[in-house]
């Protein structure tokens, strides 16, 4: 399920993030996590490493930032090989990884989730 700045609901916004799939048909495949620009065609980045599976992405604005992609990126992903969850936290503007965090579970994959900055 694609995310956004939770911000520019309801809003015009440039930036979705989401998870892509590729395959050659002999292996599992690739999966990648993508920034996609709406608004230009020469905006889209992707973070993608063999055998990690990631999960739905929770976008978290920062809260001095100005611009749409300021914020971290939160994904849980899967260690195809270690059989291990891990948190990857991107830099959306450049979707490389600022840290990564390993977790005491193995979280299922197919796992939803949000990040709300509101408490109602």
């Amino acid at each position: 399920m694609p995310t956004i700045n939770e911000r520019y609901r309801s809003k015009p916004y440039c930036y979705a993030y989401g998870v892509v799939f590729k395959s050659d048909f002999k292996t599992f495949g690739n999966f990648s996590i993508v920034k996609k620009d709406v608004c230009s065609s020469f905006g889209d980045l992707s973070w993608n490493v063999a055998d990690q599976y990631p999960m739905e992405s929770w976008f978290v604005p920062d809260p001095n930032g100005s611009r749409e992609d300021d914020g971290v990126l939160l994904t849980p992903m899967l260690d195809g090989k270690l059989g291990k969850s891990y948190l990857v936290i991107l830099d959306p503007k450049t979707m490389k990884p600022i840290s990564k965090a390993q977790l005491p579970i193995l979280v299922p994959f197919h796992f939803h989730g949000r990040f709300i900055d509101n408490v109602y």
